[in-house]
Formats: structure tokens, sequence, C-alpha cells
């Protein structure tokens, strides 16, 4: 996703561009996987955050637990130690204001990438990517006893201080039961059946009208065929990039596993997009990169089999116990779970499990086609400070990346891929001014480190 955006953004410059693939095809693991939730929201980490995933990873019981993590493979892998440490750093040590400064430039950041993705869904290219997609707008966040329903009727803000939409919608039950019926069932959260009176029913919802679900893997496909037919971008899959050669600071040839070497000429620069994989990549040139994968759950269920009641299951965007839900056509996407356990990307039997079990408690009556609903996995690149990181990496003069932030990469590919265009080109004049892009430099993030990177590989080769 992050490297077809990129290539287009490049090709439609006027810049030659060829894209390196190393699956099968250009929308495989990550692209495939999110629920494809696009609102105005952001994050950027800070103490909450990793009080959060401590309480996830060391709380004990039966509840669900949002962050999930192999203590193996992480404690064991000197990139994940070194990751942790800066994650840990920035949560901990981070000025108010400084983080107060991320988040505004975050939202600034996400309302130019959301009017350049629904720009050339909708209306580019005759809206041939955003046709027939299944898109749904709206979304909703249903409230849980009445005094959740009081905060949010004193403040109507989907997520307080993290989104840019000025208000949302306060709906009172009836309102959000005639838009989501199967909520007059919704029984209390799983792992808190012993709770009872307020927790046990749905007494309100917050809505965002103007949110939007697309699907990612159809996004991607199709701006690939576009990219190509109309640009002239060549796409040349199941190839793995496995070294470089670098002469006077400069990227000189690239080494691959299927094609041999290509050469690369001394005007042509070379872009790192990898996803969670960049760090692997930028490994092989001694750089080590403050981005680590956090494995995402997503179950399918198809619509079409006849197993499931449509109008039982949610008709657009819907988050409710941990849960990310989202409605495309014939199918219901299912999200959750960040799991930290390295390069991983088989489901984990009790994740898949534990997901369906909540999901079952919300749609008690789709048992069945949830039970019987193929799960797929993610890795969603997790940079240290929840930011962007994209643009020129100082160490090399013909190098670029763009990675990250994480979970919300999907709803950025097209300002993200702006950012790197603008840095490449040199032109300025791409960005609207309003949010600063120096503040996704890779410089002082992505930094040289021999040792270290040989250090990773080998525990990564042999562990």
């Amino acid at each position: 996703m992050a490297g077809v955006s990129s290539a287009h953004e490049l090709a439609r410059l006027g810049v030659d561009v060829q894209v390196l693939e190393k699956s099968s095809s250009v929308s495989a693991e990550c692209s495939a996987a999110p629920c494809g939730v696009i609102h105005r929201q952001s994050s950027c980490v800070g103490s909450g955050e990793l009080q959060s995933a401590l309480k996830c990873f060391f709380s004990f019981g039966n509840e669900f637990k949002f962050a999930k993590i192999d203590w193996w493979k992480t404690l064991s892998d000197p990139h994940f130690l070194r990751w942790a440490l800066l994650f840990c750093h920035n949560s901990l040590w981070l000025s108010s204001d400084l983080h107060e400064s991320r988040r505004q430039n975050q939202l600034h950041y996400y309302d130019f990438a959301i009017d350049l993705l629904e720009d050339l869904m909708f209306k580019q290219y005759n809206g041939e990517i955003g046709e027939n997609m299944g898109c749904q707008r709206g979304a909703l966040k249903p409230l849980r006893g009445s005094e959740a329903l009081q905060e949010a009727q004193a403040e109507p803000s989907w997520a307080p201080g993290a989104c840019s939409e000025p208000s949302s919608t306060v709906l009172n039950r009836a309102q959000a039961l005639q838009l989501e019926p199967w909520l007059a069932s919704v029984g209390p959260p799983t792992g808190n059946t012993n709770e009872i009176g307020q927790m046990e029913t749905i007494s309100g919802a917050m809505y965002q009208p103007h949110a939007l679900s697309a699907n990612c893997p159809w996004f991607t496909k199709r701006l690939a065929t576009i990219c190509s037919r109309e640009l002239g971008v060549q796409f040349q899959c199941n190839t793995e990039v496995t070294g470089f050669d670098v002469l006077g600071g400069r990227i000189i040839a690239i080494h691959t596993r299927a094609h041999g070497i290509i050469t690369v000429a001394n005007d042509t620069d070379v872009l790192v997009a990898a996803g969670s994989w960049t760090p692997m990549v930028l490994r092989q040139l001694e750089l080590f990169a403050p981005v680590y994968p956090m494995k995402g759950y997503t179950l399918c269920v198809d619509l079409s089999t006849g197993r499931s009641d449509s109008s039982q299951l949610p008709q657009r965007v819907v988050t409710l116990d941990s849960l990310y839900m989202s409605r495309f056509l014939d199918e219901v996407r299912i999200t959750s779970m960040g799991e930290f356990s390295g390069y991983d990307t088989k489901p984990g039997e009790e994740v898949v499990e534990s997901i369906k079990k909540q999901a079952i408690n919300l749609f008690p009556s789709q048992a069945e086609a949830i039970n019987t609903a193929p799960a797929m996995v993610g890795l969603r690149p997790l940079v240290f400070d929840n930011l962007l990181i994209a643009g020129k990496v100082p160490c090399l003069h013909n190098l670029y990346v763009n990675v990250g932030p994480s979970q919300t990469a999907w709803k950025g590919c097209l300002g993200s891929a702006r950012v790197v265009a603008a840095a490449v080109t040199q032109r300025t004049d791409l960005l609207p001014g309003t949010f600063n892009e120096e503040m996704y430099s890779p410089e002082g993030k992505i930094v040289k480190s021999p040792f270290f990177c040989r250090l990773a590989d080998t525990r990564f080769k042999y562990f």
C-alpha cells in the first residue's frame, strides 16, 4: 500500500518508477488485512498508551485484552529491546507542550491525507478506484450506561483532543438502534459477566457522519492497475531485496533473490516503503529504523454463504469492546488485537478464538458464521512515537523512506506518499503548509548502527 501510493504520487509528477515487491501481489499481508476505517482522528504515543499496553501485558484472568506479547520472541530480540526503550522514553519523558504540538500536527496531516484519499477514490480517474467498493459513510461508537451517555453529551467528541471533526452527534438508545438494530441484543463485555445493571445495555452512541470505510486490498490493487496503465509504473513482484552495493555515499546496486543485481543509475533514487519489513531492508545498509511489527487480526465474515443474517451485523463502521467492525458489500470485517511476536505472520489460534468469542458475545445469533470466518493477520509498522517517518535518509545521498506510523497508515497512505514525493522532487508546493513535514523526517530516527544491525540479523537468522 505504501509502495503503490508512493509510486502513484511520484509517477504523476513525471518520475519513472519501478516497484520491487517481495510478495506475489501488491496487496499482500498488511495491505489485505485492515478494517478500512477512515476517520479524522490521530494519536501520539504518551504515558497513557504505555500504561494501557503494560496493563494488558501483565493482567491475568479471562477478560479480553487488546494487546498481547510473546515474551520470548520479543525479549530475545535486540531490535525489539531498542525499539521498546525508545517507546518508553518517548512515552514517559515527552513534554506536554511537545505532545500537544505533535497532536495538532497529526490532526492537520490526516485532514490533508484523507482529503487526498477521498479525492483519488471518488473523483480522479472517473471514480474508478472507489467504484463498487462497498464504501459506507458513518461511524458509530456505542456507549454503555447512562454515565457514559451523559459524558458524551457534555463533550460530544469521538476522541476528546484527538479528533479534527468539530463534534460528533450524540444519539440516544432508540436512534442508535435505528442505525444498528443488532445493538438491542448486546450484553455485558466478555469477562465482565458479573457486572450487571447499566453495563448490560447500550445507552446511546457517538456518531461521526463523515467517517468512511473502504476496502484496502481493492484500493491497492486498483491503484496499482492505474499506475501501470496510466502512468507507466513497472511492477516486479516476487522480487525480494537481499542486499545493496554502496559507493561514495550512494546506493549503486540492489541485490535480489530471484532477479540478480539491479544497477542503480547515478540519477536514480531508492525509496524503501516496505511497511513492517522496512527495518529488515534497512539493516542491509547497516541502518537502524525504530519500527516494530504489531500483528493485527481480522475476521472476514462472508455474507454470501447464507450462514449469516446481514441485518444482525454492522451496516457501517462500529467500534465496541475493543473490536473494530466495517461493512463492504457482502463482507463484514471484525478487527482487533495488537500482538508483539516478531515477524510471525501466522494467526495464533488462541488469539483468533479470543476474538471470535468476543465477537459472538456481540452477535450471538451469528455464532456459526463467526466461528467459520477465516482470520487474516497483517504486520502493522509501529513507529516508536506513532509518527510517520517519510523523507530523505541523511546518511545516503539517494535513499528515501516511507514507513508507519501504525494502524493508521491506511488512511494516511496518500499523505505520506505526497510527503515523500515532495522530498524527492524538492517541490514544497505539493504540501499545503498546514502541518510541519519536518516532524516526519528520518533524520535522527534512522541512524547508522553497523554492529547492532549485525547482532539483530544474527538473532533473526538463527532464532
